[in-house]
């Protein structure tokens, strides 16, 4: 079950992952490995300790093992996942994420105070796992940009940023760690929740729209739903007539599925995902034209002499749309459309989604009017910030790579080492 659940989270991150295993008499193993796969430690069945698994999504940098997690002291006793993005400015020789561990270290930090003075000087998302030695920390930032949950089975407790994982592990019991708090977990496994500071919810809403398995659950909804919903939304505000709808397999195949009932418009499978093939939304830049290629085919019979509207979750550097509507001409599509069930991503995300600069997004790159042309697109659309917050029932989210509104202060003009993770545990 324990490998089913850190599978799970595999979406999340495609640099690398590792872990750290301390047993009940203090000895301990940690291994990093720089591709998407894991080899798990060997234990005696009933044994009892401390497991962290991490997941790493790489926004920039290379793919170095020095940038893989979890992190863990000269002598093992001390041990560090993060997800999420730290606002530490750029380190040639660390991430965000090392930088922090670092001073964690100096200040030696043991407990919960002591983490909630250090995590008190700095700004940014995280939701993390730290463990001193003797008791296991989790925190999560003020705003709850990144998810972190709580589970409760047979015999001991787990953590993960989506709850998908969590039920993998048959956890009974599965709760929410709120924004701006840590949980201090002692080794009897019984839970302190303490404040860091006041929350201000601020969940990131490429959770909902794109980063979060369709399985989990946010607010109280399997992802899945809202993802209809932003469908329903998106069929309302821009409606089309006379085509045939296919989603983008496999991130816009929910939104599709509302937009198309919505509308009453038959769906298609125009498109097809290859098996195996990796997100290319955060594979690296130099290679993501041969994971398109690699990644989609199109079922002819479905496409020839149609019109084609295609539902995405997001459009971000317009690679994806952009070799579709090409492929879905050659196979012989009348007419090629796009509806999007996102705003347009005009801005840069600090806080660990791939946005690096506003130079990378293609709705910058050229005006709304000449945005179909440039994508080979007869027409494309997208949902309005209103109608996403309609969609997520208003929500606190954080809207920053829309709006440029971000929940807390950042500044345009610093570059930021961006480090994403996803972490288990």
């Amino acid at each position: 079950m324990l490998e089913l659940s850190i599978n799970s989270l595999r979406h999340r991150g495609s640099s690398g992952c590792g872990y750290y295993w301390k047993d009940g008499s203090g000895h301990w193993s940690h291994r990093l490995f720089n591709q998407r796969s894991l080899e798990l430690p060997h234990w005696d069945a009933g044994a009892s300790g401390v497991f962290l698994c991490h997941w790493r999504y790489a926004t920039s940098g290379s793919d170095r093992s020095g940038g893989l997690q979890p992190l863990h002291s000269p002598v093992g006793n001390t041990a560090l996942v993060h997800n999420g993005q730290f606002l530490v400015g750029t380190h040639e020789k660390a991430s965000d994420t090392e930088h922090f561990f670092a001073e964690a270290l100096r200040a030696e930090v043991s407990g919960g105070k002591s983490l909630i003075s250090l995590l008190k000087r700095y700004g940014g998302a995280y939701s993390l796992a730290f463990h001193t030695g003797l008791e296991t920390i989790l925190a999560r930032d003020p705003n709850g940009i990144r998810p972190l949950f709580i589970g409760a089975f047979d015999g001991g407790l787990a953590f993960s940023s989506e709850t998908a994982s969590l039920e993998l592990l048959e956890c009974r019991v599965v709760s929410e760690l709120p924004p701006g708090h840590i949980c201090v977990i002692e080794p009897t496994l019984r839970m302190q929740v303490l404040p860091i500071a006041q929350d201000r919810p601020a969940l990131c809403s490429f959770e909902h729209v794109y980063f979060h398995s369709r399985e989990g659950r946010l607010g109280g909804k399997r992802v899945s739903e809202w993802r209809v919903r932003l469908g329903e939304s998106l069929a309302i505000e821009h409606p089309i007539e006379n085509v045939s709808v296919s989603a983008v397999p496999n991130s816009g195949c929910d939104a599709a599925l509302g937009f198309a009932s919505r509308l009453g418009i038959p769906i298609v499978g125009a498109v097809r995902r290859n098996p195996g093939a990796d997100r290319t939304f955060i594979s690296e830049k130099k290679s993501r034209e041969q994971r398109l290629r690699d990644k989609f085919s199109i079922n002819a019979h479905e496409v020839r002499g149609k019109s084609i509207c295609l539902v995405d979750d997001s459009v971000v550097r317009g690679n994806t749309l952009r070799f579709l509507s090409a492929a879905l001409r050659s196979a012989g599509a009348s007419s090629v459309h796009a509806r999007i069930a996102a705003p347009r991503s005009r801005f840069p995300c600090h806080f660990g989604i791939d946005v690096p600069n506003r130079r990378e997004l293609v709705v910058n790159q050229v005006s709304a009017e000449n945005l179909s042309a440039e994508l080979g697109l007869d027409s494309i659309r997208f949902l309005s910030v209103t109608s996403l917050h309609v969609a997520l029932n208003f929500n606190p989210i954080c809207t920053g790579c829309f709006t440029s509104r971000y929940p807390v202060p950042v500044r345009s003009d610093q570059p930021i080492q961006r480090e994403e993770h996803c972490l288990d545990a």
